[in-house]
Formats: C-alpha cells, sequence, structure tokens
C-alpha cells in the first residue's frame, strides 16, 4: 500500500514541500504528513512514509503508533 523511503538528516530538520508526494498506491497529491520508522536491521537507517491530509488523516491509528516521529503539516493545506 505505501511506498517506503530511506531518509536521512534529523526529523525536525526535514520540513515537507511541494516535491513531498503521498506515497499511498495511486494517490501522488502534495504530502503533509510524513511518518518516521526505524528500520530494525539497520537502527542508524530511518524509512519514511508521506501522506496527503486525506489519507493521514484516514490513516489507522497503528500508524501514529508505529511511527516513532510523525510530522503534521496538516494545518498548512490551505496556506497556498
Amino acid at each position: 500500500m505505501f511506498g517506503v523511503v530511506v531518509v536521512t538528516g534529523e526529523p525536525s530538520s526535514r520540513i515537507l514541500t511541494h516535491a513531498d508526494r503521498c506515497d499511498v498506491r495511486g494517490c501522488g497529491a502534495r504530502a503533509f504528513a510524513r511518518g518516521l520508522f526505524s528500520e530494525l536491521r539497520e537502527e542508524q537507517k530511518t524509512a519514511a512514509v508521506d501522506m496527503c491530509g486525506h489519507h493521514f488523516l484516514t490513516a489507522p491509528a497503528s500508524f501514529r503508533e508505529q511511527a516513532y516521529h510523525v510530522i503534521d503539516e496538516t494545518d498548512r493545506i490551505l496556506e497556498d
């Protein structure tokens, strides 16, 4: 269902931009939320899942519970 991207850097240094897209299959809308997940095999790497506002707000609670860090910028949806 999701594409997974490996990212580097501190979570707070990564701000979602117009180039970030929802990883839910078939969506591709601008991402306004990102969940960061530790990869168990290599603790130095982080997997990120980006979501548009719609998919983030309808995501199961387990998404937020399993992520070690969630960036929620859905309050920016009406800015542009």
